[in-house]
């Protein structure tokens, strides 16, 4: 079963990128106009161990509010993205996945800023990946995974995601998709675990090692 997943699909912030510090100091900007407390890195470290949708019942959070959230976070990435960098691993990974396997992305940050990333490190998007889709809605990923297969005539049983948060092992399975979780993001290797995801990998070297073994 492993050998037959010719399409990759990765998660951006926290899978790919290591964001976590970056999007904090981004909401700490925009804070105040949704009436919201700032971030501290020691509060930061408490949300890995809790779901979004935990995260907005606790802060009375409504999914319009999210969606506004989301948006103010990621205008002001733009000019935060160059303190971010790939996790350590990740780039060789990428690379090596490249030559057997379909490269894509599936992320809520804005494409402007991906692309940005991309390019900090002197790579066009393009160089690693055939095919990539932003979706603004948190909780929307199944309905763009499932878009994405659609418009890329791509077999769901070809396929594994790789994300760092419950809601995207949620939303591979409501699209029927298998999921790797990895543990060096936002969400705890506990929190993951709960939510069953098909595989759970703790280092970017772990991801090769499924792959070809």
């Amino acid at each position: 079963m492993k050998n037959n997943f010719k399409y990759l699909i990765f998660d951006f912030d926290g899978t790919l990128a290591d964001t976590a510090e970056v999007h904090a100091k981004a909401f700490n900007r925009i804070h105040a106009q949704f009436d919201l407390p700032k971030i501290t890195k020691k509060e930061l470290t408490k949300f890995q161990s809790k779901s979004m949708k935990n995260l907005c019942r606790e802060y009375g959070i409504s999914p319009v509010k999210l969606l506004k959230i989301t948006t103010a976070i990621s205008q002001e990435m733009g000019s935060l993205i160059a303190q971010t960098s790939f996790y350590p691993g990740i780039k060789k990974a990428l690379f090596t996945l490249k030559k057997n396997h379909t490269l894509g992305i599936l992320s809520s940050n804005n494409l402007s800023n991906i692309k940005a990333f991309f390019a900090d490190k002197d790579l066009a998007l393009s160089v690693l990946f055939s095919f990539w889709r932003c979706e603004k809605n948190l909780f929307g990923k199944d309905r763009a995974l499932k878009a994405l297969m659609k418009e890329h005539k791509i077999n769901p049983a070809q396929v594994l995601y790789f994300g760092d948060q419950v809601r995207d092992v949620e939303a591979c399975q409501r699209a029927g998709v298998q999921v790797a979780a990895v543990t060096w993001g936002f969400a705890s290797e506990e929190l993951l675990a709960s939510v069953k995801p098909n595989y759970l990998l703790n280092h970017p070297s772990e991801i090769i090692d499924l792959l070809t073994n």
